[in-house]
């Protein structure tokens, strides 16, 4: 998956946040929409690798979190508050149309 550099929602550009949590560890790049706080999706990828993302997370309804784990082909539900939901089937999210997508991903949560 190629990280996108505009937000899905709004199409403005994305916030590039370079991340090092500790000395010694890997740096990350954490994208995050410009114009809206409320359009959170957070994309944590490899900042010299555009294809290398290693998970994307979005916010689904007021208290639900869907991330997007590509090592582990899963996506996981998360539930305001920190408890996880059973995962739903890995499908690879497109982003040239955010309504679609949230469509798929409440017709998977139903299904699953």
């Amino acid at each position: 998956m190629i990280m996108p550099i505009n937000c899905p929602i709004c199409a403005e550009p994305f916030i590039n946040d370079f991340q090092n949590n500790y000395p010694g560890s890997t740096e990350w790049i954490r994208k995050s929409c410009r114009r809206r706080l409320d359009h959170v999706i957070v994309i944590n990828g490899d900042p010299k690798n555009e294809t290398s993302v290693n998970w994307i997370s979005g916010i689904l309804s007021s208290n639900i979190c869907v991330i997007w784990w590509f090592s582990q082909k899963k996506i996981t539900l998360q539930i305001k508050g920190g408890k996880e939901c059973n995962d739903i089937p890995f499908f690879e999210p497109d982003f040239s149309n955010y309504k679609r997508l949230i469509e798929k991903l409440k017709t998977y949560i139903l299904f699953s």
